[in-house]
């Protein structure tokens, strides 16, 4: 029986995270599929919780199963926060984590079983919030599939916390005004 490309870039990519003991959270169409409902995705998307001095000796360990173009990577990170490497022809695309947000994520991850590994996950309001910061049509999608998924379960006052708080930063209460519409949080 033959695996899947990304059941096998998603397996290669956990094998590089064990050796190199780096905390990551799979974002995503993999975690709408653990979080909301399954949709079809051509890549695999991940938050890396890497320093920048330890990226160079990543890249050199990620370069002996994927496509990797170290100084592209190296400085995709410095000027976007994100790069590329790939898995034969599965993309990985990777967001360095930096910010408040993310390491709450972090703190927060769900472990799950996906490929036959346990593998982490943010919890269903981090999921949702990560998606509505970029707030293209897919990750709206997304997010309703999540809330609708989860409902009651979510924990309300930590989104609207979040969604707030974000919204100050950026002077923009798009993200509240959205999670209001959705009903994932009160009023």
């Amino acid at each position: 029986m033959s695996i899947n490309p990304i059941e096998s870039a998603f397996h290669e990519l956990i094998v590089l995270l064990k050796e190199t003991k780096t905390d990551y959270l799979l974002i995503g169409g993999l975690a709408v599929l653990a979080s909301g409902q399954p949709r079809m995705t051509q890549d695999i998307d991940l938050i890396l919780f890497i320093e920048k001095e330890g990226l160079p000796a990543f890249l050199k360990k990620a370069g002996k199963k994927f496509r990797v173009n170290p100084q592209k990577a190296i400085y995709g990170a410095k000027t976007r926060g994100a790069f590329s490497i790939a898995f034969q022809k599965v993309p990985v695309d990777v967001i360095i984590a930096s910010t408040e947000l993310e390491r709450s994520a972090l703190s927060r991850k769900v472990s799950l079983r996906l490929f036959g590994k346990r593998v982490h996950f943010p919890s269903p309001e981090d999921l949702i919030l990560l998606k509505l910061i970029p707030g293209r049509t897919k990750d709206l999608a997304d997010v309703e599939a999540i809330v609708a998924r989860q409902g009651p379960a979510l924990d309300k006052k930590y989104l609207r916390r979040w969604a707030e708080k974000i919204g100050d930063m950026a002077e923009d209460m798009r993200i509240l005004r959205q999670l209001k519409s959705l009903k994932a949080i009160e009023g």
